[in-house]
């Protein structure tokens, strides 16, 4: 089968809090691949006390990062990125992010 993906992807098993752009209830999720145009999300099959997702909902994503600093030991940072749900499976989802996202420390 032809690869059309054009970016690279990372397999990462991060944990990701998803919410829909509306202000629903949020819900942890973890990445199975994460690229600069999306990420592929387990988890929403086991889900039944929060809210389910269905192909081309906008979501707000937040992927949490674990860093280090040369000094200080270990912080954490975030992704934040807003996106499509462009495929649902059953085990998980997959999501286009639109242009704007970033990285941050998080103060923890």
């Amino acid at each position: 089968m032809l690869e059309r993906r054009s970016e690279v992807r990372f397999q990462l098993k991060l944990e990701a809090m998803v919410e829909e752009a509306r202000g629903q209830d949020a819900m942890i999720l973890r990445t199975r691949d994460v690229s600069s145009v999306g990420v592929y999300l387990h988890g929403q099959e086991q889900r039944t006390d929060g809210p389910t997702y269905c192909q081309g909902d906008l979501l707000l994503i937040q992927i949490y990062l674990p860093a280090f600093r040369p000094k200080d030991g270990r912080i954490m940072s975030v992704v934040r990125a807003e996106g499509r749900v462009v495929r649902l499976e059953a085990q998980g989802l997959a999501i286009r992010f639109r242009r704007e996202s970033r990285i941050e420390p998080l103060d923890v």
